[in-house]
């Protein structure tokens, strides 16, 4: 399309890092014409961002990409993997459980609100930052509120997988 020309070749110049804000008034043009059609230009969008941008522009920026929906998959799974990396760096040899931060739940809780039903993997990464917080009460709560929420037939993945993650991430 169109759009994807004019995404790329923003994203491509030399200055693009500096120029974000152009980048993303180019991109709500984009949604704004394209509406619910926007996803594939979404997850090139959000890979460039997780690529070229601190952790702390990705957080200011990644509500912006996600306030058109629909948001595929793809586009949660990369602003929540820069966002993990950033966050879970700093709970390294902490004693006790951390917090996770305020706007990496959002991002989950927004995750789940469009995917909770159908995706093993974003509970996972749910319940998962949380055992890396030591924050072993809310990784059980959210693995519970999983089990209530994905479709029957997930649940045996879903179970074995939240388990090998207790496993990893408890020692």
């Amino acid at each position: 399309s169109v759009w994807r020309i004019w995404m790329e070749s923003a994203l491509a110049a030399d200055d693009a890092v500096d120029k974000v804000d152009a980048i993303l008034d180019v991109w709500r043009q984009a949604a704004t014409e394209l509406k619910h059609s926007c996803g594939e230009l979404k997850v090139v969008l959000a890979e460039w961002i997780c690529a070229h941008l601190e952790s702390s522009r990705v957080r200011k920026v990644s509500g912006l990409v996600l306030q058109s929906p629909p948001t595929p998959l793809k586009v949660y799974e990369l602003f929540i993997e820069k966002l993990m990396d950033a966050q879970t760096s700093k709970f390294v040899g902490t004693k006790g459980a951390a917090r996770v931060p305020i706007e990496l739940n959002r991002l989950f809780e927004q995750a789940i609100s469009e995917y909770g039903r159908n995706a093993v993997d974003v509970w996972l990464w749910y319940a998962t930052c949380h055992l890396r917080c030591a924050d072993f009460t809310m990784a059980a709560a959210i693995y519970d509120r999983a089990l209530k929420m994905l479709r029957q037939d997930l649940h045996g993945d879903f179970t074995a997988r939240y388990q090998e993650a207790v496993q990893v991430e408890a020692v």
